[in-house]
């Protein structure tokens, strides 16, 4: 069973950033060969998408600048 579902929000990881949130559009099939990992297609604000790992996703949360307003 995938980590994520489609329409989770999540933070990629890079090497050189803090981090960017994104939204996953797609689940993808693990791929043959022995990979124990998911795939998933992200797709950032600027329009940007790319298919990143398990390993490079982590959940986004709450942003911490939005007040929760009853």
């Amino acid at each position: 069973m995938p980590r994520f579902t489609r329409g989770a929000r999540v933070v990629f990881v890079e090497e050189k950033t803090t981090g960017r949130i994104g939204t996953i559009v797609k689940v993808l099939p693990k791929p043959a060969g022995g990979a124990d990992f998911d795939r998933y297609q992200v797709e950032f604000p600027d329009g940007e998408i790319k298919t990143l790992s398990d390993l490079e996703l982590a959940p986004a949360g709450t942003d911490p600048t939005i007040e929760n307003v009853p």
